[in-house]
């Protein structure tokens, strides 16, 4: 019942129905602020999207595409804006699917989307990429104890005590 209320007419009450969402979203928030970008004014895309920025994850990437490519068709001030917020809610996302979208924007969006958000987008796929390593370390990194590597089954530690008295004789 909040979303026929994005699109009303009066920004106080397309603001109002926002703010609803956000509060009552809980885990779904994300979904429901993907869902209100098509139908949204400017003003409260632009609010949605700064919320995005927070907790975006990889299913925001082709709404988000999908927006920004639409935008391609806007002129002045609303175009930056929304470009900006999209490109930055992408980068915040994470996610690798992002990676090619904004390396389109770094490649050929100056002319449709401007300077700053060549810039932004730059810095956007730079994040995801060093977000990928830093995880890719963490998985690899192997677990320590006073120096030595610590193996998964206690049964390999004990077999792989080259000290320990053999039970052959």
């Amino acid at each position: 019942a909040v979303f026929e209320y994005v699109s009303h007419e009066d920004l106080r009450v397309q603001q109002e129905a926002l703010q609803c969402i956000i509060r009552i979203g809980k885990k779904s928030t994300e979904k429901y602020l993907l869902q209100i970008l098509p139908i949204a004014g400017v003003q409260v895309r632009v609010q949605a999207l700064k919320q995005l920025q927070r907790i975006a994850t990889g299913m925001a990437v082709v709404p988000l595409s999908g927006l920004l490519e639409e935008c391609k068709s806007y002129s002045g001030s609303e175009k930056e804006m929304l470009s900006l917020g999209i490109i930055r809610a992408l980068g915040a996302s994470g996610s690798k699917k992002a990676i090619p979208v904004l390396r389109g924007v770094i490649t050929g969006g100056e002319k449709y989307f401007g300077r700053e958000s060549v810039d932004a987008a730059d810095i956007a796929v730079s994040f995801i990429r060093e977000q990928k390593n830093r995880e890719r370390k963490l998985k690899q990194k192997p677990r320590m104890k006073r120096g030595v590597p610590v193996t998964v089954s206690p049964e390999a530690n004990e077999n792989s005590n080259s000290n320990a008295p053999s039970t052959d004789r």
